[in-house]
C-alpha cells in the first residue's frame, strides 16, 4: 500500500486540483475560489463562506485514495465529495436534524475522544517543557552514570515485540506460544497487511541501553537468544511480550555515550517530575470518584491513598 505524508498529500491535493483549473484559461472575475488559491493557501473551497481546507480533502482521501497516488481528476473528485457533505451538513442544521439521538450520541463519543487526545497532548508538552527546565548534567554526573552502566552502554540487543493495550488478549497470545505456535507466527497475526520481505513491524531491530523501555530491561537479563519472555507490564496499560534474538558488544567511550547518557537521565527527570508534580497538582485539587449509581461519589482520597492511585507515568513509548 503506497502512503503519503500529510505535509505531502495537502501540497499534491492543491497542485492537482490547480491544475485542473490550469487547464481552462479563465478571466479573473470567473475563476473559481481554487483557482484563486495558491498552494499554501489553507482552503480549497469555500461553502456559503464555510472554508474547505486541503486537511479537510486529505482525510476524505484516506477513504477514497488508499492505494491511489493523488491525480487531478481523483483530488477534485474529493474535494467535491466534501463540498456535498457540507452542503447537506448545513441544511441538516437548518432542519434541526442535529437533535437526532443517533446524531448526539455519535457526536458524543466523537467530542470524547477528541478531547481525550487534546488532554494527553497539552498534558504531555505540560511535563516536557516544565521538566526541561535547568535539565543539563555536569560531566561529573554524566561520568558517574557511564562508571555505574558501562556493561549495558556497551551492549546492543535485537528484539522481537508483541505490543497490546488489551491484557486478555496478551495473555491469550502467550498462551498461542506456550503451546507451541512461533513467536513469529503470534506476532503476524497482529500485521495481516504486513508486506513480504521488508522488516515486519514486529522486528525492532538493534537497540541501545536508552532505546530500551525500563520495564523490559530485568527481564532482558534472564533471557538469552532465541528467548521468550513472558508478560511484561508497562506504564500506560501497556503489555509486551519480547523475544531476544541476537545481543552483541559494542565499543563505547565516555565521549561516545554522553549524548545518549543525557537522554536517559532527562527520561529519569521527566518520570520523577511527573511523580512529584502529580502530587501537588492532586493535593490542590477537588477530585470526586464517581460510581454508576445516582447520588453516589465519593471524595477525592489524600496522602499516600491518592498517590497510589495517581496517573501512571509515560515511560518510554515503544510502539
Amino acid at each position: 500500500m503506497m502512503t503519503f505524508s500529510r505535509s505531502a498529500l495537502s501540497v499534491a491535493f492543491a497542485l492537482t486540483l490547480l491544475s485542473c483549473q490550469a487547464k481552462k484559461p479563465q478571466p479573473s472575475s470567473s475563476l473559481s475560489p481554487v483557482a484563486k488559491l495558491g498552494v499554501d493557501a489553507q482552503a480549497l473551497a469555500t461553502v456559503n463562506g464555510v472554508p474547505i481546507s486541503a486537511d479537510d480533502v486529505r482525510r476524505e482521501s484516506a477513504v477514497h485514495m488508499q492505494k491511489e497516488e493523488p491525480n487531478p481528476e481523483r483530488a477534485r473528485g474529493v474535494l467535491e465529495s466534501v463540498i456535498r457533505d457540507e452542503l447537506a451538513y448545513q441544511e441538516a442544521l437548518k432542519l434541526g436534524l442535529d437533535a437526532d439521538a443517533s446524531y448526539q450520541r455519535e457526536a458524543r463519543r466523537l467530542d470524547a475522544d477528541l478531547h481525550a487526545a487534546k488532554r494527553r497532548l497539552l498534558a504531555d508538552v505540560f511535563y516536557r517543557k516544565q521538566s526541561a527546565k535547568n535539565a543539563d548534567f555536569s560531566d561529573a554526573e554524566l561520568h558517574k552514570y557511564f562508571d555505574e552502566h558501562a556493561a549495558e552502554l556497551q551492549r546492543e540487543v535485537h528484539v522481537f515485540q508483541i505490543l497490546t493495550r488489551d491484557e486478555t488478549r496478551i495473555n491469550d497470545f502467550k498462551k498461542r506460544i506456550e503451546q507451541g505456535a512461533a513467536f513469529e507466527e503470534v506476532a503476524a497475526s497482529m500485521f495481516p497487511n504486513a508486506g513480504l520481505g521488508d522488516r515486519k513491524p514486529w522486528d525492532l531491530g538493534y537497540l541501545g541501553f536508552s532505546q530500551i523501555p525500563e520495564a523490559w530491561r530485568a527481564e532482558l537479563q534472564k533471557l538469552g537468544p532465541g528467548q521468550t519472555s513472558g508478560v511484561i507490564r508497562g506504564p500506560n496499560e501497556r503489555f509486551w511480550i519480547i523475544k531476544l534474538v541476537d545481543r552483541r558488544e559494542r565499543a563505547q567511550t565516555f565521549e561516545q555515550s554522553k549524548s545518549e547518557i543525557s537522554s536517559i537521565l532527562k527520561s529519569q527527570k521527566l518520570e520523577a517530575f511527573r511523580q512529584q508534580m502529580t502530587q501537588q497538582l492532586r493535593a490542590s485539587a477537588h477530585i470526586e470518584y464517581r460510581t454508576p449509581g445516582p447520588n453516589s461519589s465519593a471524595k477525592s482520597p489524600s496522602g499516600a491513598e491518592a498517590n497510589a492511585r495517581a496517573m501512571p507515568s509515560s515511560g518510554e513509548r515503544l510502539e
